[in-house]
């Protein structure tokens, strides 16, 4: 289930990562405004990823990820009403919250969830659904803009993301030391 999730996720991260600044470039914005949705999303990626961890403790991995792909995903869908720098960058950040929840819960899970003796395959395997969806979405996601439109690949990265919400429910809610410590009775 994790790596459906993460096929997802990574698949809506790089469908629209390359299509947002060329729409942001080209509503007006420029260069400087394709520069700043980027950096947006970046920021808000790596300034979330230190709150990761505790929210993973308070809340486990299914509500985490759950929150990491709706934030991912839905946002998306705004950028179909307006090309406003702000709405963008805006957008930007909340889907860059989502990738860093995502990022770090992934790679949480795949260390936690994998037996020991298997965990260089469960590596392996979780390295290969992140990057597939880099090579194959990257260049879809503007090969599409360019054939169909930016409202049907806006559309489709949010769908990436929320259409594996149900591989979700197939993750463990908790961590194994938070069972341990009785947590799960009352946080799952």
């Amino acid at each position: 289930m994790l790596l459906i999730t993460s096929l997802g996720s990574c698949g809506s991260f790089s469908l629209l990562l390359p299509v947002v600044p060329v729409y942001t470039a080209t509503a007006g914005a420029g260069s400087v405004g394709a520069g700043l949705s980027t950096g947006a999303m970046m920021l808000a990626t790596v300034l979330v990823e230190f709150a990761v961890p505790g929210l993973l403790s308070r809340y486990g991995y299914r509500a985490a990820m759950t929150l990491g792909l709706i934030l991912l995903g839905a946002p998306a869908v705004v950028l179909a009403a307006s090309s406003s720098l702000p709405l963008v960058m805006g957008v930007c950040m909340l889907r860059g919250v989502g990738l860093g929840i995502l990022s770090v819960a992934g790679s949480a899970a795949i260390a936690e969830f994998v037996p020991a003796e298997r965990r260089g395959e469960g590596l392996g395997l979780y390295g290969l659904a992140v990057t597939v969806p880099s090579i194959v979405c990257l260049p879809l996601g503007l090969w599409l803009n360019a054939r169909i439109g930016y409202w049907p690949v806006f559309l489709a990265g949010a769908a990436l993301s929320l259409l594996v919400l149900a591989a979700v429910h197939g993750l463990p809610a908790r961590s194994a030391r938070d069972r341990r410590n009785g947590t799960e009775a009352h946080l799952a």
